[in-house]
C-alpha cells in the first residue's frame, strides 16, 4: 500500500509542474484513467493551461500526416518481413500449387 501511495504522490508533484498525463504516464507507470483519477483535484496553473493546449493543438494539427506516415512506415516494414520469408526463386511445383489453390480446386495434385 505504501507504494501505491509513492506512485500517487509523484504524480501529483508532475502535475502541480504543469506535466500532461501522457507525460506523467513516462514516470509512473498507470493508466491514464488512474491518473485522470488521482488528479481531478490538482489545478493547473495558467501557463500551464496554454502550454498543454498549444501542444495539443499542435500535435492535432499534425495527426493527419504522422498517421500517414506510420502506416506508411507499418506497410514498409511488413514488405520486408515478407521478402525475407520468400524463398526465391521460385520452385516450378510451387507456381503449380499457387495456380491450384487459386482456381479453386479443391484437391491440390501436385504434377510433377
Amino acid at each position: 500500500m505504501n507504494n501505491s501511495w509513492a506512485i500517487k504522490n509523484k504524480a501529483i508533484i508532475l502535475r502541480k509542474k504543469g506535466l500532461s498525463y501522457g507525460e506523467i504516464k513516462k514516470f509512473v507507470k498507470v493508466s491514464k484513467s488512474t491518473l485522470s483519477f488521482w488528479l481531478k483535484d490538482v489545478k493547473l496553473s495558467e501557463k500551464d493551461k496554454k502550454r498543454l493546449y498549444t501542444k495539443q493543438i499542435k500535435i492535432l494539427s499534425q495527426g493527419p500526416q504522422c498517421q500517414k506516415e506510420r502506416r506508411q512506415r507499418q506497410i514498409n516494414k511488413i514488405f520486408e518481413e515478407s521478402a525475407k520469408e520468400i524463398n526465391l526463386p521460385i520452385t516450378i511445383e510451387t507456381y503449380r500449387l499457387l495456380g491450384q489453390l487459386c482456381t479453386g480446386q479443391r484437391e491440390a495434385k501436385l504434377l510433377v
